[in-house]
């Protein structure tokens, strides 16, 4: 038997909503929502990712139910060939979070079939625990990386950091050349000795 308590406090339309108490969990960023053109023109819409998202994701992942392993492109090696039960779980995660603390961007374009458009690639910003640092992750379709999305959906990423008050964004590119030479033409560098980080000043 569950037992609910729950209270509704209504405020005036005209009060400051300054005072208004913070909700306990942050509502959709609708406000990151951006809408793009790739190199060629494909349209792109970028936008927070939703709860709704989990079965595009899953077809993003490539994750046949009949297979033990999570096929992603090869130019991405830090995020392929996980378990099949453990990227599952990591998809459902991704749909649920906490967008106070993590941004999970999702890029989407329309196919053939209008009312099912498709995930072509995934941005994540993660808030790290000074409250000043941002780790981002990335993984982009390899065909719409080749047409711009991937340079478009990091872009996007940088602007939100700094909306959210950051001041560094970092990366681990880990011996993967492809996502070094994206970063760097975004602005990162090489933080000191720590092989594969790479940093961005956005103060």
């Amino acid at each position: 038997m569950a037992i609910l308590d729950a209270r509704i406090t209504l405020h005036s339309p005209d009060c400051d909503r300054a005072s208004l108490p913070k909700p306990i969990l942050r509502p959709y960023p609708s406000q990151y929502i951006q809408r793009k053109m790739l190199q060629d023109g494909t349209p792109v819409t970028l936008r927070p990712v939703l709860p709704t998202d989990e079965s595009l994701l899953r077809t993003f992942y490539q994750l046949p139910l009949t297979s033990g392993m999570a096929s992603v492109d090869a130019d991405y090696p830090h995020v392929s060939y996980f378990r099949l039960h453990e990227a599952s779980e990591q998809i459902t995660r991704l749909c649920f979070l906490d967008y106070e603390q993590d941004i999970v961007l999702v890029a989407e374009c329309q196919n053939s079939t209008p009312e099912r458009p498709e995930i072509k690639g995934v941005g994540r910003l993660s808030k790290l625990s000074d409250g000043a640092t941002g780790q981002l992750a990335l993984v982009v379709d390899s065909d719409s990386g080749d047409r711009g999305l991937g340079i478009v959906l990091l872009q996007q990423l940088i602007h939100i950091g700094r909306q959210e008050g950051l001041h560094i964004l970092i990366a681990d590119v880990w011996d993967n050349p492809t996502l070094s030479t994206l970063f760097q033409q975004a602005g990162f560098v090489s933080r000191g000795r720590e092989t594969g980080t790479l940093a961005l000043s956005i103060f």
